[in-house]
């Protein structure tokens, strides 16, 4: 999860299948599972915050101007600031940006989501 190995490897499918084996059970092996889950996007976000908050905004893909002139990216800037948390829990629950899923918690480190509205999403 941290490095977003689950994009490209199908480990998030076996560890969840065995969780309640390992742990001991159907509801102790989700707790399990669900903890680890949220630490690692904590991991993301935190690693986002710190690394991509001020290289976000001059990031240019392919020659193109930078996300910072883009409008969808000054409408995300405004819909973190206003509603951080409104805006974490619709990025989890309908993906709608062209990046892998696990990126979603960088990105949202980067815009300045307060942790404990990304953490309760």
């Amino acid at each position: 999860k941290l490095f977003m190995l689950t994009e490209f490897f199908p480990i998030q499918i076996g560890l969840k299948t065995l969780a309640p084996l390992v742990f001991g059970g159907l509801v102790q092996g989700a707790l399990a599972s669900a903890a680890t889950e949220t630490l690692a996007a904590v991991c993301n976000f935190i690693i986002g915050r710190n690394l991509l908050t001020e290289r976000l905004p001059k990031l240019s893909v392919f020659g193109s101007a930078p996300l910072g002139e883009a409008s969808w990216y000054g409408k995300l800037v405004k819909a973190a600031e206003n509603d951080g948390f409104q805006l974490a829990l619709l990025l989890r629950l309908a993906p709608v940006l062209p990046l892998p899923f696990d990126s979603y918690w960088y990105l949202l480190g980067a815009l300045r989501v307060k942790l404990l509205d990304f953490s309760v999403a």
